[in-house]
């Protein structure tokens, strides 16, 4: 089955990989990014299978709306956010208004788009930090782990997973949750291994982060 993809936040790191990847199982992908300096811009999408739209998930729900309407899109995977936990310590807003007000965004659009097609759905990627951290004895997290975030970013995402579970009690939207662990691959930039490899690679010394 060939799926039409609205994807949201497709030029970053997980977003970029999955567009590559349902291009080449013959997918129709629109990619939806608001082109933050982490937002890849060296990789071609050549296909006629792809559609770009610049522009941010916070700005009028109409905007997102009418791309579903226009390409007649079966899922939208949201990607789009902000996510890093260091920023999000000392500059919270641009997590308040992407994370949780451009969330809010894309599931009124989404809702609005499904009360006429009643097939599609919404895949709402989120964190495993939502429910904070396990200690070495605890057991792995399941689907019934309470919300418990420790720090900033998490609870931007967590609110954000919030109001998806909500829409979906309240309006029976179809929307599916997902909390990752991380992740780490092509594409990846300011984070954790691709910084070490960077520094190994031009042999600078590598910083140790609390006990190593």
């Amino acid at each position: 089955m060939i799926f039409r993809l609205l994807i949201t936040g497709n030029r970053g790191f997980i977003g970029t990989n999955f567009t590559e990847f349902a291009l080449s199982e013959g997918h129709f992908i629109v990619g939806y990014d608001a082109l933050y300096k982490e937002a890849n811009l060296d990789i071609d999408f050549e296909s006629p299978n792809y559609y770009f739209f610049c522009g941010n998930i916070t700005n009028k729900t109409s905007e997102i709306l009418n791309i579903l309407i226009k390409y007649k899109i079966t899922h939208c995977l949201h990607l789009a956010a902000q996510s890093n936990v260091d920023k999000s310590i000392n500059t919270i807003e641009p997590f308040i208004f992407d994370n949780i007000v451009g969330t809010y965004r894309v599931l009124e659009a989404c809702l609005e788009y499904q009360r006429k097609n009643p097939d599609f759905k919404l895949i709402n990627y989120s964190t495993d930090e939502c429910m904070g951290s396990l200690g070495e004895e605890e057991s792995p997290w399941t689907e019934e782990s309470p919300i418990n975030p420790n720090n900033l970013y998490a609870s931007s995402k967590a609110s954000a997973a919030l109001l998806g579970l909500s829409f979906y009690r309240t309006h029976k939207l179809n929307v599916i949750t997902t909390y990752s662990c991380n992740l780490f691959g092509r594409y990846q930039k300011d984070k954790l291994i691709p910084t070490i490899i960077k520094k190994v690679l031009a042999k600078e010394p590598v910083g140790i982060f609390g006990k190593g």
